[in-house]
């Protein structure tokens, strides 16, 4: 069960960049509010400290990496 929902949040990320690919070519892609969000409805964040790390890593710009 698990393995599905992975699978389904994988896909819905890959949907979401995909859109914002396609709309905003020239732009920064932020997926941090959607990846935690999903994070959390999945259950894959236990603690604030989680939480706060995932929106930092989500946050980054391909230009800062």
């Amino acid at each position: 069960m698990a393995n599905a929902y992975t699978i389904d949040l994988a896909f819905f990320v890959a949907y979401a960049i995909q859109h914002q690919t396609e709309r905003h070519r020239r732009g920064v892609i932020s997926m941090g509010p959607y990846n935690t969000r999903l994070a959390r409805h999945f259950k894959l964040l236990n603690t604030a400290a989680q939480t706060s790390s995932y929106k930092l890593i989500g946050q980054m710009s391909p230009q800062g990496i």
